[in-house]
């Protein structure tokens, strides 16, 4: 009732055909004013996990919910100093109750709180290390994609932080697509307003190009970690003494990954080896196509410049 009242800009679906003046009352709408993490404990969280490991002899029995193809939290920020905030980032057995709430092509995507910038310490350290803590429990979780990217449309002093997990490898061919495609997914999913106006005000295909790249201010905060990830050898985060030396040179060209790595005039290095050898078994299990490729390996598609970046986004 509060929203209704005073944050009704939050839930006005009056331009949307089709549907009401306040999206609360759309019929395809289910809202629920409860506990969130209590709502999927009860629903998806593992019995076993939740009497903590002892005696469960029995399986736990069957969801009782049907699953959701995508799962939105905004929750607290990782930074805020409360209590809750330990509370709701560090129980695995509530994340894991968002991974089982999946379908098998589920997708979870969550705020990260305020985006860090080049001068910040290692997200492990520090206020953000909830953040730290949270990315790796996901990836301890099996899935299979995790995307991280920032934006500036939420009306805040900074930049937001936002992750998206993917339970199955499916999500990548879209995660990837171009400008164009993007618009058409927009056009034929999106519903119509009255005034004629896109029915999503901050995101078009450009928009989504843009949360390709991995920001350089992440970059540089993610290879401060010590021992520094293998991949911080290849970013322009890396020192002079330990960048990977590359040839300016060097053009993309249609033959791919092989005419690309075997031109590097860096390829004795044992770090240029092993990322041969890493993306070409990526290619050959064809678990990574063309363009992930060179997103991954940070290609720009207008200069055909080759800058490498970490492999957060993975």
């Amino acid at each position: 009732q509060f929203s209704r009242r005073h944050l009704t800009s939050w839930s006005d679906c009056s331009d949307i055909v089709g549907s009401t003046d306040c999206c609360f009352d759309d019929p395809r709408a289910d809202v629920y004013a409860l506990d969130a993490m209590a709502w999927f404990l009860d629903r998806f969280a593992d019995t076993c996990s939740l009497n903590g490991g002892g005696e469960c002899s029995d399986k736990s029995p069957p969801p009782a919910e049907d699953p959701f193809d995508v799962i939105i939290m905004d929750a607290l920020d990782p930074q805020d100093d409360v209590e809750f905030a330990d509370v709701l980032y560090t129980n695995t057995v509530f994340w894991k109750s968002l991974y089982d709430a999946l379908t098998p092509d589920g997708i979870l995507v969550m705020q990260l709180g305020v985006s860090p910038n080049s001068r910040n310490p290692p997200d492990y350290i520090g206020k953000n290390r909830r953040r730290a803590e949270l990315i790796a429990g996901l990836e301890d979780m099996n899935f299979k994609s995790m995307y991280a990217y920032e934006d500036g449309h939420c009306g805040f002093q900074d930049a937001w932080g936002y992750l998206l997990a993917c339970k199955s490898e499916k999500c990548r061919s879209s995660w990837m697509k171009n400008e164009a495609e993007v618009e058409l997914a927009i056009h034929k999913r999106t519903v119509r307003t009255h005034s004629g106006k896109p029915a999503l005000k901050y995101f078009d295909g450009s928009m989504m190009q843009t949360w390709k790249y991995f920001p350089r201010a992440w970059e540089t905060v993610f290879c401060k970690v010590e021992p520094a990830p293998e991949a911080c050898r290849y970013t322009a985060s890396a020192t002079s003494s330990e960048r990977i030396s590359m040839s300016d040179e060097i053009l993309i060209d249609n033959t791919g990954l092989e005419s690309v790595l075997d031109n590097r005039k860096a390829m004795n290095n044992d770090h240029v080896l092993k990322w041969k050898k890493w993306l070409s078994s990526l290619k050959e299990q064809k678990k990574l196509s063309h363009e992930e490729m060179n997103i991954m390996m940070g290609v720009n598609a207008n200069s055909n410049a080759l800058v490498f970046n970490p492999v957060l986004n993975r």
